[in-house]
């Protein structure tokens, strides 16, 4: 699968450093046995993909984008230079940070202690040059990441940290904001930023950052248009970072490479009806509207570079996307939101377009909250913890998680919620990471998935059970919205809008996936429906005219192993359309996907597996016949298969496993845990076979996004890096990777 230049760069930091086993020194490391709180999170380690170590009584944090993020850093990498490690040049305010703080996380629990290794290569702290190998509390690589000392020297004396060490709070460490008079908008002093610059030159290279020393990642020609969104000075010139006139990925031109414009009009047409729909009932204050989110029901709302009606359009809103307003400003009497777009970019968006929507703040929290009120968390990994402060945790959940206010404790200004775990122990929740009951229902069903249809009386029509699958249909009125509160591996909670209970649904039920079914009054126009289900069941929802269609599909196995009487489909990418193709050799990304395609259906039918291929030669197969497909038969499962490249990177390479399940979507969202475990079982077992990095990631590729059951698209490696063209081009490597998504599969089903 072709990635163009500029594409979303790796969450991960896996080049510039090695450790290659048979000479890297290998060093004994274990989790920490203290709670470590950085920026005002406190880091969960058992469930961590990439859980902080502790070696020689030092703690390290991984150098994931995550964290270096959450931690205000930012990490380079030249072939001149080696790593980087460096303080942002603005951290930005904590609250902001925190919402964005995504941590990567995996099913099985990390064990006390791991092995790591010393890493090898240059590398830079703060611009300044270090000898790892003489360090005494050296960088390190763990799970082909590289983890950072947090020593005194480097968190206090070098990034200006705050840090602190008890034996009642463990370790915290909070970087120090940017001063608001430091942190001036570069759109505010540089009379470019906004503007159209047209490229004066030939074989100009766009870079990843700022300064030549940056890896190039494409390459401009004379008369290219791009627009400026911000400027930097380096080694005394003049920096422009930029984005295409049509969108897209940010980059960094050297600014006197450029002139600006003498058209600055932009051909984007003026927007379709609507607006922006904001969570919330309070619009009290400015201030209020920082951190809260954005969910845009139209599309076509220009996004601008700057606080004025004049400034360059560097995209539009997409219908169902979701925003967070990072800073509000006032110019020309207009008051202005700031948001991040989808490809990096910060834009400004005129208060005009979110008029008639309403604000929900999180933080301080809503007033509606009392005790005996109910409340929906907010955000995923929240932690339940033994007082109302941030110290002892009893344990976590995810966003949609549902509890009933048993007491309120003000503490610092903030409220934290007592609340009873389904084990029933009292523990407290920090209310800034709740909502309200009503409110979050409310603002699931505004949107992208608003009701359309009539107010209507919920009954139960059938539950017809065939062992496999259980058919649940319900009278719900056609058009009306259905939205996933939350979802694991035995239960699913929809929501239900715009109807009323006019039956008593609740029952059990032994011939199928389906094992109990409830469902409860939680508006005067919304009703709950619990659905629990075995091990790994996953729901599939669809619409019959006026009944709601939820099919529970069974994962559990019915022959002599796992997978025998599964019916898989596989998908080779493109056909006749080469797809990607090597730089050296010229390996095609469609070959590579049909070979190791047809080698992994031996693998699969060897074990009584019915494989049905969306190609088996050199055919063009179009994009959503492959997902139809899988549909159509009720696969079991849907693997696609790539190899993967980029434009003007050379160095990047590793094998990536694609899942998709936004909790925009209620189908996919309903499905997000199994989605999520078999491409994390099918990465680990990639990595196995291959010895090659193997990570997962989430993306919106439409042969996931219009399946209806288990999907991972998996690119096998970058032909646009040698060493992996070459690996690519063997049968033997290729046989590895067949194996390694047999295994993945495997054990994925293994568990159920």
């Amino acid at each position: 699968m072709k990635k163009f230049t500029g594409a979303v760069c790796a969450a991960l930091l896996l080049v510039g450093l090695s450790a290659t086993p048979a000479m890297a020194q290998t060093v004994t490391a274990t989790l920490p046995t203290f709670p470590v709180t950085l920026n005002g999170t406190v880091m969960e380690q058992q469930y961590a993909q990439y859980p902080l170590l502790v070696y020689k009584d030092i703690t390290y944090v991984p150098m994931t984008w995550e964290e270096t993020r959450l931690l205000g850093l930012e990490t380079t990498y030249t072939q001149a230079d080696g790593l980087g490690v460096n303080k942002a040049a603005v951290v930005r305010e904590q609250s902001i940070l925190q919402a964005e703080y995504e941590p990567y996380k995996v099913e099985k629990a990390n064990g006390k202690s791991h092995q790591a290794t010393v890493a090898e290569g240059l590398i830079h702290v703060n611009h300044k040059s270090i000898e790892n190998g003489s360090e005494e509390y050296p960088l390190l690589l763990y799970r082909d990441i590289t983890y950072f000392p947090l020593t005194w020297r480097f968190a206090v004396d070098e990034f200006g940290w705050d840090y602190t060490f008890d034996h009642t709070n463990g370790l915290v460490i909070t970087p120090k904001v940017t001063p608001k008079e430091m942190n001036t908008p570069s759109n505010a002093i540089h009379d470019v930023v906004g503007k159209k610059v047209v490229v004066n030159a030939t074989d100009v290279y766009l870079r990843e950052a700022a300064g030549t020393g940056s890896e190039a990642i494409g390459m401009a020609q004379k008369g290219y248009e791009l627009i400026v969104l911000g400027t930097k000075t380096v080694e005394g010139k003049e920096w422009y970072q930029v984005v295409d006139t049509n969108g897209g990925d940010t980059m960094w031109i050297a600014g006197w490479l450029t002139v600006v414009a003498e058209d600055q009009s932009n051909s984007t047409s003026n927007p379709s009806a609507g607006s922006i729909q904001i969570e919330s009932t309070n619009t009290s204050t400015v201030n209020s509207m920082i951190g809260q989110t954005v969910d845009i029901t139209a599309s076509g709302i220009k996004l601008r570079a700057d606080t004025k009606t004049s400034a360059a359009v560097v995209g539009e809103t997409q219908k169902g996307e979701s925003y967070t307003i990072l800073a509000a400003k006032e110019a020309e009497g207009t008051m202005w939101y700031q948001i991040r777009m989808k490809i990096g970019a910060r834009a400004w968006i005129s208060e005009k377009d979110i008029k008639n929507a309403a604000l929900q703040s999180t933080v301080p929290v809503s007033t509606e909250v009392k005790v005996g009120s109910d409340i929906i968390v907010n955000a995923n990994s929240v932690n339940l913890r033994l007082a109302p402060v941030t110290g002892a945790v009893d344990s976590m959940v995810d966003k949609g998680a549902r509890f009933t206010v048993l007491a309120i404790a003000e503490v610092n200004d903030a409220e934290w919620y007592q609340v009873r775990t389904a084990e029933g122990t009292k523990v407290w929740i920090a209310g800034w990471l709740t909502t309200a009951a009503v409110a979050y229902e409310n603002a699931l069903v505004t949107g992208n998935n608003a009701s359309t249809g009539a107010f209507t009386g919920m009954e139960l029509i059938s539950v017809e059970e065939t062992g496999e699958k259980t058919v649940i249909k319900l009278l719900h009125g056609m058009g009306n919205a259905v939205n996933t509160l939350n979802a694991s591996n035995t239960a699913v909670t929809l929501l239900l809008d715009n109807v009323y209970l006019n039956d008593t649904i609740s029952g059990t039920y032994q011939n199928g996936p389906l094992a109990a079914m409830k469902a409860q009054t939680s508006s005067d126009r919304m009703v709950q429906l619990a659905l629990t289900v075995e091990n790994g069941a996953y729901c599939v929802l669809g619409e019959e005219e006026n009944l709601l269609v939820i099919t529970v599909y069974s994962q559990r196995s019915t022959g002599s192993n796992v997978l025998e009487n599964k019916l898989i489909v596989i998908d080779p990418g493109h056909g006749v359309d080469p797809g990607a193709i090597g730089k050296v050799l010229g390996v095609t990304d469609a070959a590579v996907g049909l070979d190791v395609g047809l080698k992994l259906r031996n693998l699969f039918e060897a074990q009584g597996a019915t494989v049905i291929m969306t190609r088996e030669s050199d055919v063009r197969v179009a994009l959503n016949d492959r997902p139809a497909l899988a549909n159509q038969v009720e696969a079991d499962l849907f693997i696609s298969i790539h190899g993967n490249s980029i434009d003007g990177r050379p160095e990047k390479n590793g094998i990536e496993t694609y899942y998709y399940a936004p909790n925009t979507d209620a189908q996919l969202y309903a499905q997000s845990v199994v989605r999520s475990s078999l491409a994390q079982h099918i990465s680990d077992g990639l990595g196995m076979t291959t010895g090659r990095p193997s990570e997962v990631r989430k993306a919106n590729y439409a042969v996931l996004r219009e399946n209806n059951h288990p999907s991972v698209l998996v690119e096998t490696g970058y032909l646009s890096n040698a060493e992996e063209e070459a690996l690519l081009a063997t049968d033997e490597y290729r046989q590895r990777l067949a194996e390694g998504i047999f295994i993945g599969v495997l054990t994925y089903l293994s568990q159920y």
